[in-house]
């Protein structure tokens, strides 16, 4: 098999983890996993390990690095031939490829091991799942928001009321202390731009970021 990052490379047999075997480019260092190998591997795992990786937060988002992202050229299959399709892997600002043919899965040198510090590895093929990823959507767009909500106000102060929610959150009687903040604040529609609820400004992000993927 060709290397799909050095087509004029022969991939070279070798072992990921026991019991994984892969084959390894010897330029790149990348390594072509075929779909019977990780589901092998994957099915001597112990349980506990399994479910770590799919039961894991995505706490922070890393931004991938766009400019290299599309200075890459598409991979090929080199089992099948076809094109690899890129998945976006979260909290950790990677791509990783995967023939929709064959179900092998391309990792650059040094991505496993970032995908097993962060237990992820376990758990890989849920990435290319489309719930999986429309979380990632979602979790970038509640991260987009905050973003530019510390940005609008400072970070001071936009800690300062990400506190108050998260008490008024849990408060009892949190529909009476708003009402009473309403009413000392002499609020009024003049006061409020037009605003949008948030899981529909989340969607807008996330129709946007889709965009921007298809598009590249």
């Amino acid at each position: 098999m060709k290397s799909p990052v050095h087509p004029e490379i022969n991939l070279a047999k070798a072992e990921l983890e026991p019991g994984l075997t892969t084959w390894r480019c010897p330029s790149s260092g990348g390594h072509w996993i075929p779909a019977p190998s990780y589901w092998r591997w994957h099915s001597q795992l112990p349980p506990m390990l399994k479910s770590e990786g799919s039961d894991r937060k995505i706490s922070k988002i890393q931004q991938p690095d766009i400019e290299e992202q599309l200075e890459r050229p598409a991979l090929l299959c080199p089992e099948s031939n076809c094109l690899l399709v890129r998945y976006r892997v979260g909290g950790i600002g990677i791509y990783i490829d995967r023939s929709p043919i064959s179900g092998g899965i391309w990792l650059e040198a040094g991505e496993w091991n970032l995908l097993k510090e962060n237990t992820l590895h376990a758990s890989l093929h849920e990435i290319f799942t489309t719930s999986y990823q429309k979380r990632i959507l979602r979790e970038e767009a509640r991260d987009a928001l905050m973003h530019k909500f510390y940005t609008d106000l400072g970070e001071e102060v936009a800690e300062d009321l990400v506190h108050l929610a998260e008490w008024l959150k849990l408060h009892p009687k949190k529909r009476r202390i708003i009402a009473w903040l309403h009413e000392q604040l002499a609020l009024d529609e003049d006061d409020f731009a037009p605003v949008h609820d948030q899981d529909e400004v989340m969607e807008t992000i996330a129709d946007e970021v889709t965009s921007d993927m298809s598009s590249n």
